[in-house]
């Protein structure tokens, strides 16, 4: 099934889609000119380095969706120049431990960036060595530092959970997610909270156990309505759809799902939308109302493609190439269920690589293809 995958807190800073805009290009020019001349916005009492490393953070940030290399290149840049400011500074001082947790943000971020692309492997170097810094400052005696230190290890914590849940390790997955969350109640943060308990619901309802996965379902989407978030309640919605549908409560399931496209229509959120147009093509399938079906996974699929959402657009083919095998197109089913493998091996998405590999070798043995 697809579900809508809340973000981890370290990716919160999405754009909508691959086009950068006038205001956006204005944001360039700007952050490029502070780069250059940070004193045009460093004024007395400020820090200079501190002012760089935020700007590149920016730059990578509006680069995210239409140009991941210059993404990635950019934020690289951010983090040698809080490097070189580290060296700068006494280890015991307050500008070190600001330095230090700024920099242990860019290097979660930065696997943020490559986790999207693909690149596991580094991504959890990233994150990892965001965690280390954070560690080092959680129990630290200045109660601001102690706490954005706490944040950002919740933070690095969940990324790390949202890579072992790709991966299918999903005991290593809510083993990281409790320590977020444990994390994020301590200092008392409710987004990191919500984001935590969507997440958990998620592992709990790719292990099958339903009746928890709504439990936190529905604890995160009170704490989102609290807040207002309307980004959080489209996720909550569409992920309790998504056990609703497992359980076999399709009226249900559709009405979540439906709830969660409009709040996401409101947004503008093309990658959420397309995971609810994927969800609702789920629905019309176990129907085995397949014309629908295939209408809503095409749909979806166009979105995916056209932002470079690589795992959406992986999720689409193979459930096109699980509806085109219920129709007995073979050659069609075997066509996408190909496409979709593919994809999955480049991110190294290996669950899903896993239920492809198993969907064509089901595929052959029906047409008694056996080498």
């Amino acid at each position: 099934m697809k579900k809508v995958l809340h973000a981890s807190v370290l990716c919160a800073f999405l754009f909508i889609n691959g086009i950068i805009k006038a205001q956006e290009v204005r944001d360039i020019d700007s952050l490029k000119l502070i780069i250059k001349n940070p004193s045009l916005v460093c004024k007395k009492g400020c820090v200079s380095d501190t002012v760089v490393v935020n700007a590149y953070i920016k730059l990578s940030m509006v680069f995210e969706d239409s140009q991941p290399d210059s993404s990635i290149y950019f934020l690289k840049k951010g983090i040698q120049i809080a490097a070189s400011a580290l060296k700068k500074y006494s280890s015991g001082s307050v500008l070190y431990k600001r330095m230090d947790l700024k920099n242990a943000y860019a290097l979660g971020l930065l696997g943020s960036y490559l986790f999207a692309i693909g690149n596991n492997d580094d991504a959890l170097r990233f994150y990892k060595q965001s965690n280390e810094i954070g560690e080092r400052y959680s129990f630290d005696t200045d109660k601001g530092i102690k706490w954005k230190a706490k944040k950002m290890l919740s933070g690095s914590m969940g990324a790390i959970a949202v890579l072992y849940t790709d991966q299918g390790d999903f005991n290593s997955a809510l083993d990281y997610f409790f320590k977020s969350l444990k994390l994020a109640e301590e200092i008392e943060y409710k987004v990191y909270q919500a984001t935590c308990l969507g997440n958990i619901g998620l592992v709990y309802s790719d292990l099958g156990n339903y009746p928890k996965a709504l439990e936190y379902h529905f604890r995160a989407q009170k704490i989102d309505e609290g807040l207002n978030n309307k980004r959080g309640q489209s996720s909550n919605l569409g992920n309790i759809g998504v056990v609703y549908s497992a359980q076999g409560d399709h009226l249900k399931a559709l009405d979540y799902f439906l709830k969660a496209n409009k709040i996401d229509e409101e947004l503008g959120d093309l990658e959420a939308q397309a995971a609810n147009l994927g969800n609702i093509g789920n629905v019309y399938a176990s129907q085995k109302n397949y014309s629908k079906a295939l209408f809503y996974y095409f749909k979806a699929q166009e979105i995916d493609e056209s932002i470079q959402n690589k795992r959406g657009a992986a999720q689409n083919l193979g459930l096109i190439g699980i509806t085109y095998s219920e129709l007995k197109e073979y050659d069609k089913a075997i066509q996408y269920l190909l496409k979709s493998l593919k994809i999955n091996k480049e991110i190294g998405n290996k669950f899903d690589e896993a239920i492809n590999l198993e969907n064509i070798g089901n595929l052959y043995l029906e047409q008694k293809k056996y080498k």
